[in-house]
């Protein structure tokens, strides 16, 4: 018998959380693209069929102590190009055809990502940038 400690005690968060992530079924996953900051759930790249078709899928996992794990998928139809973290790794920046949505990487912010059938929400306004990239020696 496994022991995760009492109901309300935080010293096991860890524990609670990260053995419930075999729970996630195979598939064609290309990579993690984050984990929720205050939730143990992931978001994945998938593969889908035809060359550059992706789809993000996020993995909700249920509370302590359930070890379920709920997939929810991006709007059916749209296609990812890219999905990535920030280097700092606070926000999620997915280029969902076209357009690029910058979202923090927290529970609230995600779902509400996953929920927007349309996509129409976190929408970054990217006429006219620019970047410039400052490499620092470590």
């Amino acid at each position: 018998v496994i022991s995760l400690g009492v109901a309300g005690d935080d010293g096991l968060a860890f524990a609670r959380s990260s053995y419930r992530l075999d729970h996630i079924p195979s598939g064609n996953y290309v990579k993690i693209v984050t984990q929720v900051d205050n939730d143990p759930s992931l978001v994945l790249l998938e593969d889908d069929d035809g060359p550059g078709m992706y789809s993000l899928s996020l993995f909700a996992v249920g509370d302590w102590p359930s070890d379920s794990t709920e997939e929810v998928r991006t709007a059916p139809g749209l296609s990812v190009q890219y999905a990535d973290t920030s280097g700092d790794g606070r926000y999620m920046i997915a280029v969902v055809d076209g357009n690029v949505h910058v979202v923090e990487t927290k529970a609230e912010e995600i779902a509400k990502f996953f929920s927007d059938e349309k996509l129409e929400g976190n929408r970054a306004d990217v006429g006219g940038l620019s970047m410039s990239v400052w490499p620092q020696l470590e």
